[in-house]
């Protein structure tokens, strides 16, 4: 008995282009982090969010680097990329061939997903503002001044190395580890992560 459906471009029934398939046949077009790749990525994770931060900024101040904040974020940027690159690659070269065996779905999501946010970010933002009136935003000046400061850094950080990184812990690790045991607790967390 199916219970959900799933709608995938690029495989083929008699009827055309587009086949739904059960639960059962996309877990297998789905890729999960193996043992070692959560294990070693919860123990990263909370490297990165107790740790490393610190490390760069007590690492600059010692060495007498005088990086800016912004060339600090892209440091932390870059290693964190580098980190989840090594402990999840397998995971991340199988995700990357799915998504460039499906084009189009990957387009449409990724299309519907920005819609989606930006639509409820909006939303979050009107209501904050409405309620609090004198709402002011300290992180949104912080990272202007960064993105004024070094621009090419900072688009090269927030475009290419900060999505993967979020998405494979986030949604890779957090989501996948909980999945199997609790799916909306999955869903809880990793929204709120």
């Amino acid at each position: 008995m199916v219970k959900e459906i799933f709608l995938l471009e690029g495989l083929s029934n008699k009827y055309g282009n587009v086949t739904y398939v059960s639960k059962n046949v996309m877990r297998k077009l789905s890729v999960i982090t193996t043992f070692h790749e959560r294990l070693w990525g919860w123990i990263y994770l909370v490297f990165q969010l107790l740790v490393l931060p610190s490390l760069l900024y007590v690492s600059n101040i010692f060495f007498h680097l005088q990086f800016t904040e912004a060339e600090l974020n892209f440091t932390f940027f870059a290693l964190n990329f580098i980190f989840v690159t090594i402990i999840f690659h397998r995971f991340l070269l199988k995700n990357g061939k799915l998504a460039l065996s499906a084009p189009l779905f990957v387009l449409i999501t990724v299309i519907g997903a920005y819609f989606v946010y930006s639509f409820f970010s909006n939303i979050v933002s009107i209501l904050i503002v409405s309620i609090y009136t004198e709402f002011y935003n300290v992180n949104d000046s912080f990272v202007s001044t960064m993105v004024s400061d070094k621009f090419t850094i900072m688009l090269v950080g927030t475009v290419l190395l900060v999505p993967v990184v979020e998405e494979t812990l986030y949604r890779g690790l957090i989501f996948g580890s909980l999945y199997n045991r609790n799916r909306i607790l999955a869903y809880v967390i990793s929204t709120l992560a």
